[in-house]
């Protein structure tokens, strides 16, 4: 598995603190961080990026 940063800036964009949170095992305080632009997406944990990346892909397969 790839962790792609377009993957996760889409996820960001389109899904809730909350729903990100209780996917991808992240507290909403630090997805909101991400989305906001407080935190850098660059300096993120591995696990988290993975999570998200896999979580964005399996949004974007339901919508299509």
């Amino acid at each position: 598995m790839n962790i792609s940063i377009d993957d996760i800036i889409w996820l960001l964009n389109h899904a809730t603190s909350y729903a990100i949170s209780k996917h991808c095992g992240l507290s909403t305080q630090a997805v909101d961080k991400y989305k906001h632009g407080t935190a850098d997406i660059m300096n993120m944990r591995l696990k988290h990026g993975l999570a998200m990346t896999k979580f964005a892909k399996e949004l974007k397969q339901n919508n299509n």
